[in-house]
């Protein structure tokens, strides 16, 4: 449906919680820099992102032009208060016993608030797995299924929350993915029409953001692993390579920021048990500045996760001009291309031989810096904008140009 005057209306649901010290991972980010694309954008449509009065003011950077903030009255979610509850242990247990309540019933979406149901919507864009069911027609991101794949990683209630993904894929007018990796997935797994699954691969979020000078962090150089310490992000593996080199005389020091997690204990204690105290630190979680920082110091990226839908922090490191060194697994060959050293991140033997081969060899560093510039240069949050007006005009029947038709046919859907 179109607005009155003709104009495509797209409300966006930007399910993130801000300022919780990193817990809501790359989808604040993500969707920051959907809106800082879409503001850019020329045209008449308008694009409504409605969410928190917390959730506006993680937003508000990035808004103007096409896009605008509808906020829904809810005192208790946009909470600061709140926020900084869930951050804490007792918080996070609290989700826990939230999501064991939930597994107990049927797993449903949540309906879409009556501000979007009640208001005359083009298409409602849910860039965050949890989704929403809407009367409207919907583009849905799930990211990726990693909880198909190693469902040993996630509690019962987890894998049942999960099941939501499937119903809300099913029902989408189409389904946004990242890479060509999970795109094929969600065809295998819930059987959705090729035809109705878009590849759209997202910008650099440190583009988004001011680069610091040097945070004079020191002058010993450091591989970067920045991520929280969940199974699937491989720690453990990484520890052991690192303890593997310092025992053949290569140290090197390791920084793994992230914010702290149920895992957190068990990694520093297996780095403490591998004799890495003083080798491997622990940051915590890190501001967008000081991650970028890190960025610019970092001698090199190592990225052993056993599973990821896009991968952002080998992105950030092309950009910030940081070799990069990572698994060879789901998307990160998609993404790295020949930017990058790859390795089996389940055989700690070839990940050692990565890491070392990128930590001793200056050459390959800076062959590297350079072919990651330029696959930095071709995700652009501009290009993600207009590839996702484009499926708005399709989701919403509305005629597409030329310039549109040519980014669906990029993107691998029908108009």
């Amino acid at each position: 449906m179109l607005t009155r005057d003709g104009r495509l209306r797209v409300a966006v649901r930007p399910s993130f919680f801000p300022g919780a010290s990193g817990v809501s991972g790359g989808i604040e980010n993500y969707v920051q820099g959907l809106a800082s694309g879409l503001s850019a954008l020329d045209g008449e449509d308008r694009y409504e992102f409605v969410g928190t009065g917390l959730q506006r003011d993680a937003l508000a950077p990035y808004l103007g032009g096409a896009t605008s903030f509808v906020t829904i009255p809810d005192a208790l979610r946009s909470s600061q208060v709140l926020v900084r509850f869930m951050a804490t242990r007792p918080g996070r247990a609290v989700v826990a016993l939230r999501q064991k309540a939930r597994a107990r019933s049927s797993a449903t979406p949540a309906p879409s608030p009556e501000v979007v149901e009640q208001d005359t919507y083009s298409v409602v864009h849910y860039p965050a797995p949890s989704g929403e069911l809407t009367s409207h027609p919907s583009i849905y991101q799930p990211w990726d299924l990693q909880h198909l794949h190693f469902p040993e990683f996630f509690r019962p209630e987890q894998l049942r929350g999960r099941e939501v993904w499937r119903i809300c894929s099913e029902r989408a007018t189409y389904v946004l993915v990242a890479s060509t990796f999970v795109r094929d997935d969600v065809i295998a797994a819930y059987d959705v029409e090729p035809d109705r699954v878009a590849v759209v691969p997202p910008g650099v979020p440190s583009a988004l953001h001011a680069t610091p000078p040097n945070a004079g962090l020191g002058d010993v150089p450091f591989a970067l692993y920045p991520a929280q310490s969940w199974k699937h992000k491989n720690h453990v593996r990484m520890l052991e390579a690192t303890a593997l080199l310092k025992a053949r005389g290569t140290e090197v020091p390791v920084v793994c920021p992230g914010p702290p997690n149920p895992h957190q204990r068990e990694v520093e204690r297996r780095a403490h048990d591998l004799g890495l105290d003083s080798v491997v630190r622990f940051p915590g979680y890190v501001t967008d500045r000081e991650l970028a920082a890190l960025y610019q110091q970092a001698r090199c990226l190592v990225f052993p996760s056993l599973f990821e839908g896009f991968g952002f922090p080998v992105l950030e490191a092309f950009a910030a001009g940081l070799p990069v060194t990572c698994s060879s697994t789901t998307s990160l060959p998609e993404l790295a291309g020949d930017a990058a050293v790859l390795f089996d991140p389940t055989d700690v033997e070839a990940m050692a031989a990565a890491i070392e081969r990128i930590w001793t060899d200056d050459a390959l560093r800076a062959d590297l810096v350079v072919r990651g510039h330029q696959r930095a240069a071709t995700y652009t949050w501009d290009h993600l904008a207009r590839s996702c007006r484009a499926l708005y005009r399709a989701a919403a029947r509305q005629s597409v140009d030329a310039t549109d038709a040519m980014l669906l046919a990029a993107a691998g859907v029908s108009s």
